[in-house]
């Protein structure tokens, strides 16, 4: 079991690997055998496939920089809701590059053991941004009172 302080350390270490194209830090960090869910793609099995994970979305937007706007720790984990800003500049989900400036706000709710992140939930408000990527949502929102 980890202390608080070490599970916040671990995700301060994290963020920064995954927002500074620091890659070779994420085998600090990811446990082997990690789980990330995502609510827009099937569960990420294993630390390769997780790293790919976040460095294609940095390929994708390589001047990106996540800021941890609140974080809350327990001997078990961490809830971190960060925001990121950057420059689409690569291929994103099949989007081409737009050089649209994207702001992204997300809640990750993290299990940490042993300083090692082994499971993330990740939600983020992917509407905005592939609004912010020019895609054009099935759905438009009603605007004013009914």
């Amino acid at each position: 079991m980890s202390s608080n302080n070490q599970n916040q350390d671990t995700i301060r270490h994290f963020y920064e690997a995954t927002g500074e194209e620091i890659y070779d830090l994420l085998d600090d960090v990811l446990n082997v055998d990690i789980v990330l869910h995502d609510p827009h793609l099937d569960d990420i099995r294993g630390r390769n496939r997780v790293e790919n994970y976040y460095t294609s979305f940095h390929d994708a937007f390589p001047n990106v920089e996540f800021t941890i706007d609140d974080l809350f720790a327990t001997n078990e984990g961490v809830a971190v809701r960060w925001t990121a800003e950057g420059t689409h500049e690569g291929e994103f989900w099949g989007i081409e590059p737009t050089e649209n400036e994207i702001h992204l706000s997300g809640i990750d709710i993290v299990r940490v053991d042993d300083g090692r992140i082994n499971e993330v939930w990740t939600v983020y408000d992917s509407a905005t941004l592939l609004q912010q990527l020019d895609v054009e949502l099935p759905i438009t929102p009603p605007t004013g009172g009914s």
